[in-house]
């Protein structure tokens, strides 16, 4: 029974396309939260900072520069950002 209702689905090609849809959409945004990730860490040590107030300091970039959290931790993470501490 179940196997037949799984074959019924499988045979479903919107079923099958949603959830290919489904996976590289989560597989992307896994990809882009381990690269925020690295880039939190980067800064923390940079600033000298916990965690959270580097994180803090990314979103404040990316906000008051229109950009995503990731395309910020991709200028970060290949070094063509770098935060400043404050003055």
């Amino acid at each position: 029974m179940l196997l037949a209702a799984t074959a019924r689905v499988l045979d479903d090609s919107d079923e099958v396309t949603l959830l290919q849809a489904g996976v590289r959409h989560l597989r992307g945004a896994m990809e882009a939260r381990a690269l925020i990730d690295q880039a939190q860490g980067m800064v923390a040590v940079q600033l000298g900072v916990d965690l959270h107030e580097a994180m803090i300091r990314i979103r404040a970039y990316a906000y008051a520069h229109g950009c995503s959290l990731s395309d910020v931790a991709d200028d970060i993470i290949a070094r063509r950002l770098a935060l400043e501490t404050d003055s």
